[in-house]
């Protein structure tokens, strides 16, 4: 019996975690929609000095800990104060915002 139990959490787990997500189904209106603007507000960030970075972690002893990955630049961007908003046809509103990061692999927001 005592052998059960782990499969038994197990198989509880998988079908627990199957609906973490609720699916609707569908595309974002901004991937189908040919005509929005083409001219959308951008917000480029400070570049980063990967050599400065490398250099800090050299410095501080860093490097015998995981490497960094990413650079923190602290903004406020909102549909308040930032982006492009376009009212569609039927009446629905999108807001957009271009985010560019000079030499960055990747961006996390």
């Amino acid at each position: 019996m005592k052998k059960r139990y782990p499969v038994i959490i197990l198989l509880l787990t998988i079908s627990i975690s199957a609906f973490g997500q609720i699916s609707h189904g569908g595309k974002p209106a901004s991937f189908e929609l040919a005509n929005l603007k083409s001219s959308i507000a951008e917000f480029v960030t400070p570049a980063v000095d990967y050599k400065q970075m490398l250099k800090e972690d050299l410095e501080t002893g860093r490097v015998k800990r995981p490497f960094r990955y990413g650079k923190v630049h602290d903004v406020s961007l909102n549909p308040e104060n930032s982006g492009t908003w376009q009212t569609l046809s039927s009446g629905d509103r999108i807001w957009q915002l271009k985010i560019k990061s000079t030499e960055a692999y990747s961006i996390s927001l």
